[in-house]
């Protein structure tokens, strides 16, 4: 009885944890790098972000396609910025043929910019779409609570409030 109890206490505990994130909106500030996103004027990473998200499908499907663009950006930034310190390198001690190789870092880079562009305006979005509902665009999400107690045939009972 005493592993029951338990195990309906700790189920309740983790059910009113996990519904109190989305009461709360997600706050955006701007710096130089790009954007930092806030929850209870916590830091959110972004695996924490889209846990987050999560309550939203469309937030939540925004968010993947962010991070699919920026997965994508990064590997071109990192080959762009490969090819232009190779190139750099070369002039600075002196090798040859590096003009080509400064052309195809360039390219890399300019094929980068607009792929970091889309994954920061589909993350916007999906913060935006999750905040909608605590600036009067709708009704809050529901939030869940889970009660486990006693019934009146002796029984063990679970309630569920939406």
């Amino acid at each position: 009885m005493k592993k029951l109890v338990f195990i309906a206490v700790f189920m309740q505990v983790c059910a009113v944890a996990f519904s109190q994130d989305s009461e709360t909106p997600i706050t955006v500030n701007k710096t130089f790098l790009g954007n930092a996103y806030y929850l209870r004027d916590e830091p959110l990473t972004v695996a924490r972000l889209g846990e987050v998200l999560k309550v939203d499908p469309e937030a939540y499907r925004y968010y993947k396609q962010a991070k699919t663009y920026n997965i994508v950006g990064s590997v071109f930034s990192g080959i762009g910025g490969g090819c232009l310190g190779w190139a750099l390198a070369n002039v600075i001690f002196g090798g040859e043929g590096t003009k080509e190789i400064a052309l195809v870092g360039c390219g890399a880079i300019a094929v980068a910019i607009p792929f970091s562009v889309v994954a920061e305006n589909k993350m916007s979005r999906a913060v935006n779409l999750y905040n909608e509902y605590f600036d009067g665009g709708g009704d809050s999400y529901t939030s869940y609570e889970f009660h486990v107690g006693a019934t009146a045939s002796g029984g063990l009972g679970l309630t569920v409030y939406f």
